[in-house]
């Protein structure tokens, strides 16, 4: 093999010295600044993704601030709202109340007024009655009639000292 021959050792050394001169220039003008600018591009989108994500995520922070102060005063205004409507019911409540204890007040009034009446009423009922029969009681036993009129009277006195 003539690869293998002592005497050709410094020609194929000499020619690999040039075609890896060659190869190596070759390398360094056309391939490797592809190589160098896909990797630089590869960088550069992962730092402007990382930039991206970090400016997102502060965006994301902050909305989430801004969300949560508007929830507290969402809260407030609802608590206002809820504490306001509390107090309108409950001096609705209060005014029908009052109304209601007025009505009974008056009911109340009437009725005492038509008890009285009443009690009035049967109160006379009940001297007439009372007169009318002692009067025919008197006359039954005692055998002389008596007015109406004086019963009636002897029937008042005897019920006003029976209260007095």
């Amino acid at each position: 093999m003539p690869q293998l021959d002592p005497s050709s050792f410094p020609s194929q050394l000499f020619w690999l010295a040039i075609t890896f001169a060659a190869l190596y220039f070759a390398m360094i003008k056309f391939s490797l600044p592809g190589i160098v600018r896909v990797l630089q591009n590869r960088q550069d989108r992962i730092s402007n993704d990382l930039d991206k994500a970090k400016s997102l995520k502060e965006e994301a922070e902050e909305i989430e601030k801004e969300y949560e102060l508007s929830l507290t005063e969402n809260r407030k205004k609802a608590n206002e709202v809820i504490s306001k409507a509390q107090e309108e019911i409950k001096a609705l409540s209060e005014e029908k109340h009052g109304e209601l204890d007025e009505t009974l007040a008056k009911h109340t009034a009437e009725a005492e007024k038509k008890i009285k009446e009443a009690r009035e009423e049967s109160h006379k009922a009940v001297v007439e009655i009372s007169s009318e029969l002692s009067r025919e009681i008197v006359s039954k036993i005692a055998l002389f009639s008596v007015t109406g009129k004086k019963a009636s009277e002897a029937i008042k006195n005897s019920v006003k000292e029976g209260r007095g």
